[in-house]
């Protein structure tokens, strides 16, 4: 994101394959797949020292400009003042 961008999940799917045991090393991956104008696509996983995937998911994000969320509010506001 953005400096001026921020996000909301709108899905979020996760599949748990196989356990992760106390102690165990674990390591998490993320991939942006596509990128547009309002929405993200991304998947990632878990998996452990031996490259075996304990869980994978896929997820859809809502991004929205901080600015233009700014901009609304006063319009808002200022639509009840008057």
């Amino acid at each position: 994101l953005n400096d001026n961008e921020w996000c909301v999940t709108a899905e979020l799917n996760v599949n748990f394959l196989y356990p992760a045991f106390l102690g165990e090393t674990i390591f998490g991956y993320g991939r942006l797949i596509k990128k547009g104008a309002t929405l993200a696509f991304v998947e990632g996983g878990v998996e452990n020292k031996e490259k075996r995937e304990i869980a994978k998911a896929s997820g859809i994000w809502v991004m929205k400009s901080r600015t233009n969320n700014l901009i609304n509010k006063k319009k808002i506001k200022t639509k009840a003042l008057s």
